[in-house]
């Protein structure tokens, strides 16, 4: 199909089934239709993330950030890129924004939630509460 959600959703599908290479694929062919959407630039750096691939998920997300530097999801990727990357002040900087865009978005929430766990910062912790 050539509609940029039917592929995006095919990727997730892919991704959720462990398929991260597929899940690339058809991620990527959505970017082809739809190079705007940050969620799906999201969706190709989960994938290549999924996969190992540290500096391919962080080159989907610095495209998406050309697209679209606001959107939420793509900086919940973000984050997720740097934390794996032991880089945590950037990650909690980068969900702390996705936050502020889309307050209580739960995977941003989650991710800064365990940050706080991990770092043992009661501060964090308590104004999450």
């Amino acid at each position: 199909p050539n509609h940029p959600e039917l592929l995006e959703a095919t990727a997730v599908l892919h991704l959720r089934a462990g398929d991260a290479v597929s899940a690339e694929i058809f991620a990527s062919r959505a970017l082809g239709l739809a190079p705007d959407r940050g969620p799906i630039h999201a969706l190709v750096s989960e994938a290549r993330r999924a996969q190992g691939n540290l500096t391919g998920a962080a080159e989907a997300v610095a495209r998406g950030k050309a697209h679209a530097p606001d959107d939420y999801v793509l900086l919940t990727e973000e984050g997720a890129v740097l934390a794996v990357r032991g880089e945590a002040a950037p990650a909690r900087a980068a969900w702390e924004r996705a936050l502020g865009l889309a307050p209580g978005f739960p995977p941003a929430f989650t991710n800064l939630a365990l940050l706080a766990g991990r770092e043992g910062d009661s501060v964090l912790a308590g104004r999450l509460i």
